[in-house]
């Protein structure tokens, strides 16, 4: 988990900064994520996913727990974020963080506190001879100075989805990246970008 956490962070949270204070995206992430998601087989269900996640931040963290999360919106994205998480889908679940990042109202969650510090716990130096992690984030470094040459931040934003979803192999990040792609009809300049961006994220 440490690997991918450390990849969404890099290649996806600090470009989501630059989103907001833009024009917002066209499309709705969160719900292709989760449309996407519901379209793959998973091995733990949404409750025990959201128990696990509860378990970490009171147990290990000392937070609230996400399922006590007052705000509607946001405790829907961090016990969506938990279930994509648990079931094997690190870059959807931590775009999930992502966008509750940006809200007005996660600067009072306490929850919200805890998922921050659980992701921003993975950011902790890689041993040295981590050779496969010290690549994917070589890969990704080199496809997101591709996609930042992108100047409308929703197309910017799916590709990083989407790009880091084919490093990272999720499927879920991929599919809903493509999706929303579409959605922003991509011009064929930011498609040619797009696919160098992809390229560059290859072995």
């Amino acid at each position: 988990m440490k690997k991918y956490i450390l990849l969404i962070m890099a290649l996806i949270i600090a470009p989501f900064s630059a989103v907001s204070e833009e024009k917002a995206p066209s499309v709705d992430l969160h719900k292709l994520i989760m449309q996407a998601q519901s379209e793959k087989k998973t091995e733990v269900s949404r409750s025990e996913s959201v128990e696990w996640m509860d378990s970490i931040m009171e147990t290990e963290y000392g937070y609230s727990k996400i399922s006590q999360e007052p705000v509607d919106r946001l405790r829907t994205l961090y016990e969506d974020a938990a279930y994509l998480l648990r079931n094997g889908a690190p870059i959807a679940g931590g775009t999930l963080i992502t966008i509750a990042r940006s809200s007005q109202d996660f600067a009072e969650s306490k929850a919200g506190e805890g998922m921050a510090y659980y992701c921003d716990a993975m950011l902790q130096p890689a041993e040295e001879d981590d050779y496969e992690l010290l690549s994917f984030l070589k890969r990704t470094k080199a496809a997101g100075s591709v996609l930042d040459k992108i100047s409308r931040s929703g197309v910017r934003m799916s590709a990083r989805v989407m790009v880091t979803g084919e490093i990272y192999d999720d499927a879920i990040a991929v599919l809903a990246g493509q999706r929303a792609l579409d959605g922003l009809k991509a011009t064929p300049e930011e498609l040619a970008l797009i696919q160098q961006a992809r390229e560059k994220g290859k072995p």
